[in-house]
């Protein structure tokens, strides 16, 4: 028994004896910083000595360096001081950042954490929105300016800031009321045209739409501008646009404009000699596709020549025109015989592509004065 004790207590005092030999750990109890404004703060860390036992003891380090790192562990700031630089404007929106401290001691060296977080951020846009344009539902165009602002340090105010010198910006575009999913528009520049036709969801935005148009002769849609710039994740601007459906009778006064214009220009082609004072144009029916946003006008046109004995002609046709007066077409259904080969004389089929016709402006509604 007394060669057993022996023994342990000459193991335990060589345990003891090899403990005090160890190299020394060290650790940094608390960082702490004291925010001084969005692009500075100062650090203040502890730094303690570990030993096997009793308490931690303070210790002071050989030297010191203070590392600021983004949220996606980018090196932001690197310092030998308390005071650190924050280069707050290239920080996303309310972006989480990190401050690590290290002490060195020796050989050794003892780090700490502490997070902070960026000033808000956010855009302000100038804006511009024409939809539709020329009454087409997938057409528009916009401009756009942009300007950065973040909230003043310890205060509700905002100023501004320079912008980031690399953005993508979007436009969510979608029927209010309904569910479908948004259509999304690449937006190339600050200004220019979108065209909503082929894009993902269009379909069910076209459908959405001239459903409440049938419904309710109106519908809203809702604009909703989105940018990468700070990573914001909200729309930056949202604008409604108010589309809506021509009544009956504006419908009618278009299709006899653009009858007029169409016939105007087949007399022009159709003619010889100079007509005669008895020119007749008679719009006979027309229906109106809102699917494909399209007129179909059944017209009679019929002139006298002033030559000779003034003879009539007489033809029958229908114009197919867009909404927008784009790509009409008037095709020949029947006529007098001196009529019909007047149109073979100058056409090579009975049907023929005539140039855009311009709408009139504001039809139907009265105009605005200055």
């Amino acid at each position: 028994m007394r060669l057993a004790a022996l023994i342990l207590t000459a193991i335990l005092t060589a345990g003891v004896l090899a403990g005090c030999g160890t190299r020394p750990e060290y650790s940094a109890s608390e960082v702490s910083f004291d925010r001084r404004g969005w692009d500075s703060l100062e650090v203040g860390v502890q730094f303690v000595r570990l030993r096997a036992f009793g308490d931690p003891v303070a210790a002071s380090p050989d030297s010191f360096e203070v590392r600021v790192f983004s949220a996606s562990f980018d090196t932001l700031f690197v310092g030998h001081d308390s005071l650190v630089v924050v280069p707050d404007a290239r920080l996303d929106d309310r972006e989480r950042a990190l401050i690590e401290a290290c002490g060195y001691f020796g050989r050794r060296v003892a780090c700490g954490q502490q997070g902070f977080e960026a000033s808000p951020k956010r855009i302000i846009v100038e804006d511009d929105l024409e939809y539709p344009e020329d009454g087409d539902y997938d057409l528009g165009r916009y401009s756009f300016g942009y300007s950065a602002r973040r909230q003043v340090f310890g205060d509700s105010t905002w100023e501004q800031i320079r912008m980031p010198d690399e953005i993508r910006n979007h436009l969510a575009v979608r029927v209010v009321g309904e569910r479908g999913e948004p259509i999304e528009v690449a937006l190339d520049g600050r200004r220019g045209r979108f065209k909503l036709t082929n894009l993902r969801h269009n379909a069910d935005f076209r459908r959405d739409l001239l459903a409440q148009l049938l419904d309710a002769d109106e519908a809203t849609v809702r604009f909703e501008l989105y940018t990468s710039a700070f990573s914001i994740a909200d729309p930056i601007w949202v604008k409604d646009a108010i589309v809506e459906s021509k009544t009956e009778q504006t419908r009618e006064l278009e299709a006899g404009y653009f009858v007029e214009e169409a016939g105007s220009r087949l007399l022009d082609l159709l003619r010889t000699f100079p007509v005669g004072p008895n020119i007749y144009l008679f719009m006979d029916n027309w229906t109106y596709d809102r699917e494909e946003r399209r007129y179909q006008i059944d017209f009679s046109l019929s002139w006298q020549s002033s030559f000779l004995r003034s003879r009539w002609f007489e033809l029958s046709a229908t114009l197919d025109v867009s909404e927008s007066g784009a790509d009409p077409v008037v095709r020949l259904t029947s006529g007098n015989e001196r009529g019909v080969r007047r149109w073979e004389q100058r056409f090579d089929s009975r049907e023929v592509e005539l140039e855009r016709i311009s709408p009139r402006p504001a039809i139907g509604r009265p105009a605005s004065t200055p």
